[in-house]
C-alpha cells in the first residue's frame, strides 16, 4: 500500500515535470529552430519539385 501511493506521487511528480519540459521547449529557442529546419525543407521542397513540375505541365500544353 505504502509503495503504492509513493509510486503514485512519483508519477505525478514526473507527469509535471515533462509538461514543465515541454513548456520549455516550446517557449524557448529549440521550438524556433525547429520551425526554421522545416520552413527551409519546405521551401526546398517547393523549389526542387513543384517549380519543375509546374514547367513541365507549361511545355506540354
Amino acid at each position: 500500500m505504502i509503495n503504492e501511493v509513493t509510486s503514485k506521487k512519483i508519477n505525478s511528480k514526473l507527469k509535471k515535470v515533462e509538461k514543465h519540459n515541454m513548456l520549455d521547449f516550446i517557449d524557448g529557442d529549440g521550438f524556433d529552430q525547429l520551425l526554421s529546419f522545416i520552413l527551409k525543407g519546405l521551401f526546398y521542397g517547393v523549389i526542387f519539385f513543384c517549380i519543375p513540375y509546374f514547367i513541365f505541365i507549361m511545355f506540354s500544353l
